[in-house]
């Protein structure tokens, strides 16, 4: 889809990151390095998908910056999703690096 990046990693446990335009916007805003939401929503389908959305605070309310899908709500899937946001989208809080250890979240 045109403007929207999607980043995969089949290995298990499997994520995905999707991010739009709006979202790479929203990812320059000033509160966006100070501070981020996760909100996530499971079982979503047959196969116990995960849906997370990162979030950041903005005059108009939350804005996301990114959706993570992912396999279950284990630990390691939640490290994996993160790693992956860090690895294709390292600067996503306005300039600002993704914790390097996501499991100290």
């Amino acid at each position: 889809v045109l403007g929207m990046q999607i980043t995969m990693s089949k290995e298990k446990p499997w994520c995905v990151v999707v991010a739009s335009e709006v979202m790479l916007r929203a990812r320059s805003l000033s509160t966006a390095e100070e501070i981020a939401f996760i909100d996530s929503s499971c079982n979503c389908d047959s196969t116990q998908s995960t849906v997370t959305t990162v979030l950041v605070a903005s005059k108009a309310g939350a804005i996301p910056i990114a959706i993570l899908l992912h396999e279950g709500q284990s630990t390691e899937s939640y490290e994996k999703a993160l790693s992956l946001l860090s690895v294709h989208h390292p600067q996503c809080f306005n300039g600002h690096k993704v914790c390097n250890n996501p499991s100290k979240i």
